[in-house]
């Protein structure tokens, strides 16, 4: 049970404020006794920060979430806050996580939102926000109590004058509503608009210093992007979250033994779970072209799955892709087989998924 907050389990996504006044992201919905495995995302800072937590500025120490961004921040932590790295045996590697006993504030974006449209008087930023996401429950059916709000608003935070809009939506078949709204909205006249060519610009040269992807390869994974873009000229992105009926698997269930790197091609049998993170994809015909070509036994990469948000939602059912990742021995009940990691921190953003069209 979730002893922070009324909701009964963490989710991808929530926010924990620490005593040391640090930010931090929960990943994913499965996590250790007594600890929830998150990344740092703000800090006080010494000087003045673009954000502020009351009176005190704050600074962002990842510019963009990434498994490489993430680790750079374990020298930090491991000097000055050794606690909160934790070396996790099921995944046999080292992750950063917030002990409970650090917890000062659990914050529940579906709290957020329910309290933000309860108020009399909200800034612009808010304001746009609840138009934005209202503007989404009414076109796409999705009742409001299934969104929520992230990043620098459900902190209060943000700035009207640069923050963006961060959206989370609950349950699969609510995400999906959402997805094919948004789609249909970002063509017509309105408030709901593609990013511009600038920023698609920026966004692939920013990716391609450290991506082992060309401008053409990134720009193609961007326009199969359905969940960002702008609302009444301000950025938004939105976020699926597994509901609790939707999670499957407990710490520990399953046990995770590395093999290396593998370069693959494989058929998509499957997406209907890579909408979340970590997005998952089923495969077929998987042809190991680099790394261990012999599997133990009877096993065989069965999955694809990457905690990169980058290949959410990427490829499609029946569709080929290349990939290039962690290969890793699932043991989970008894069974074995094996799967691809993206998005592992000792890839050194070298790993990646290309659909093949």
């Amino acid at each position: 049970m979730n002893l922070f907050s009324n909701r009964a389990y963490f989710a991808d996504r929530d926010f924990i404020r620490t005593k040391e006044g640090f930010f931090w992201v929960v990943v994913g919905y499965t996590h250790p006794p007594n600890r929830i495995i998150a990344y740092l995302k703000y800090i006080p800072s010494s000087t003045s920060g673009k954000w502020k937590d009351g009176t005190t500025p704050l600074e962002r120490v990842l510019p963009y979430y990434s498994a490489t961004t993430v680790g750079d921040t374990f020298g930090f932590l491991r000097q000055e806050y050794p606690d909160y790295l934790f070396f996790c045996p099921v995944n046999q590697i080292e992750m950063s996580t917030v002990p409970y006993n650090k917890i000062d504030k659990y914050y529940i974006p579906e709290e957020k939102l329910q309290s933000l449209l309860k108020k009399n008087s909200l800034d612009s930023l808010q304001k746009k926000a609840v138009d934005l996401i209202k503007q989404l429950s009414r076109r796409s059916g999705v009742p409001l109590t299934s969104f929520g709000i992230i990043g620098s608003i459900l902190l209060d935070i943000h700035n009207p004058a640069f923050s963006d809009i961060d959206v989370t939506v609950y349950g699969s078949k609510n995400a999906h509503k959402v997805k094919n709204k948004l789609l249909e909205l970002t063509k017509a006249a309105g408030p709901f608009s593609k990013m511009s060519t600038e920023f698609l610009k920026n966004w692939c040269e920013s990716r391609a210093q450290v991506l082992p992807l060309d401008a053409n390869e990134l720009e193609k994974i961007f326009h199969r992007r359905w969940n960002i873009g702008t609302f009444e000229q301000t950025r938004y992105s939105i976020h699926p979250i597994r509901t609790k009926e939707e999670i499957r698997e407990q710490y520990g269930d399953a046990k995770y033994e590395p093999y290396g790197f593998v370069k693959i091609k494989a058929q998509i049998t499957d997406n209907s779970e890579a909408v979340y993170l970590p997005c998952k994809y089923k495969l077929s015909n998987v042809e190991i072209l680099e790394g261990l070509k012999t599997l133990e036994g009877d096993t065989t990469v069965e999955e694809l799955v990457s905690y990169e948000g980058l290949y959410c939602d990427l490829a499609k059912k029946n569709e080929n892709v290349l990939a290039f990742g962690k290969l890793e021995k699932v043991t989970y009940r008894n069974k074995e087989a094996f799967r691809v990691l993206i998005g592992s921190i000792d890839a050194h953003s070298k790993d990646y998924i290309i659909p093949l069209v």
